[in-house]
């Protein structure tokens, strides 16, 4: 037995250093040799030059000879493996025969200790965890019995305001004391419950409310301020009453995107009559990419579109939101302006998505009286120029003024210091 043994760790001491020649490159599995290498350099827009060839070393791995050395070691190995299971196979059989009814008794004794310990562990894992919540739970039973305090009172109150209503011929209303007694937020909150219902108590508590007042610009759970219930609705009044309270309230972001889709044309236009900064509102919609409401506020509106002149069609090309970029540009937001902002800027993205948008910015804008390509050549903006490079070559090779392009590439070869000129552009 431990003859084998240490035949077997011989063997597999063999097979690693195998292994280990294998990932080290060691010989005598890696040779080098000589072998011809082609060459074929690249001229301009893809044409190549002859070919040239050199001889260069290649590193060769010897796979059939450290194939029979693995398979020898591999047969040595399984050879003494195969001789210390027979040994460990007769050996265990013996001890089995010898010992196997004491051995499955201790076995079974082990097996009931080792279930009652982990029992006793999860009893007290448990005790613990339900120690720990009932230590959670008080809190929230006592703001429970608050709230519930509080609801019953309520409904006390509102009971004796029932009864008073029923029993008295000359009723006193109770809600304006109510309604005064409580802040302005929570004046607006029962304003957006009751606005707009037909049952009596609703009425009062909203005429009680517009006499005393309320925060315009609260925001419920929703995210919904007054003036998004007055734009579900299609209410003129409450929009009216909310902007007259404060007429800021008019500039929330999401308002615009929200009636261009829960309100008909006539609100629309007349939550736009009010003098307001509306920028906001336009850009929420540009960024989510909302066509379809921007469509609809610039019909109704067409000259809200130069709120947004300068950040609403960058933002969109920065995106590459094309139906809202076309959109803008349609309602009259110069596309060269922006193009010139990106290149000032070297917004590269903007530049390719106005690109995109309008293939022949490449050809008709000015910048300084010279075409872009000019421009981008004398200004020594060899980003710009390799945008251009890349686009006429995949787009727009067929549409160019080739030689109007071949006199600016021979330009372009002077900035390099001691390039050749017939070089593209992307090498300089």
């Amino acid at each position: 037995m431990k003859e084998n043994l240490e035949q077997y760790a011989t063997a597999l001491s063999d097979k690693q250093a195998l292994i280990y020649k294998l990932t080290h490159k060691q010989e005598p599995y890696y040779h080098t040799v000589m072998v011809e290498v082609k060459h074929r350099p690249k001229l301009v827009f893809g044409i190549k030059d002859h070919p040239y060839y050199t001889w260069e070393p290649e590193v060769r791995f010897n796979e059939e000879l450290f194939g029979q050395h693995l398979a020898s070691a591999d047969i040595a190995i399984n050879s003494y493996q195969e001789r210390i299971n027979q040994a460990q196979s007769a050996l265990q059989k013996e001890l089995i025969s010898t010992t196997k009814e004491k051995d499955n008794q201790v076995q079974i004794v082990e097996s009931l200790k080792n279930q009652c310990s982990d029992y006793q562990n999860r009893y007290n894992q448990t005790k613990e965890e339900i120690n720990i919540l009932t230590g959670k739970l008080v809190p929230w039973q006592e703001q429970d019995a608050k709230l519930e305090n509080k609801i019953n009172q309520t409904i006390s109150r509102i009971e004796s305001l029932s009864h008073v209503v029923e029993v008295s011929e000359n009723p006193v209303s109770d809600i304006e004391p109510i309604m005064r007694s409580i802040s302005d937020q929570q004046r607006a909150f029962f304003l957006m419950q009751a606005w707009g219902k037909d049952d009596a108590d609703s009425k009062e508590i909203v005429a009680a409310i517009k006499s005393i007042g309320f925060d315009a610009a609260y925001i419920d759970g929703q995210d919904r301020t007054l003036l998004h219930l007055a734009a579900e609705l299609n209410d003129f009044v409450l929009l009216d009453l909310t902007v007259k309270k404060k007429s800021s309230c008019i500039e929330d972001k999401t308002l615009l995107q929200y009636s261009a889709i829960h309100s008909n044309q006539d609100f629309i236009a007349k939550l736009l009559s009010y003098s307001a900064d509306y920028s906001h509102g336009l850009l929420f919609i540009v960024n989510k990419n909302d066509n379809q409401s921007l469509q609809k506020l610039l019909n109704i509106k067409p000259e809200l579109v130069k709120l947004i002149e300068n950040s609403g069609l960058y933002n969109a090309l920065k995106n590459e939101y094309f139906e809202i970029a076309s959109l803008l540009i349609k309602y009259g937001i110069e596309i060269d302006k922006t193009l010139e902002v990106a290149i000032a800027t070297n917004a590269h993205d903007i530049i390719n998505s106005c690109f995109k948008l309008d293939s022949e910015l490449i050809n008709k804008t000015k910048l300084s009286t010279q075409t872009l390509l000019n421009y981008a050549v004398g200004s020594d903006n060899r980003e710009l120029a390799l945008i251009i490079e890349e686009y006429i070559a995949k787009n727009m090779t067929n549409s160019l003024n080739l030689p109007v392009f071949q006199d600016n590439y021979e330009q372009a070869s002077l900035l390099g210091d001691g390039h050749d000129s017939n070089e593209s552009l992307s090498d300089y």
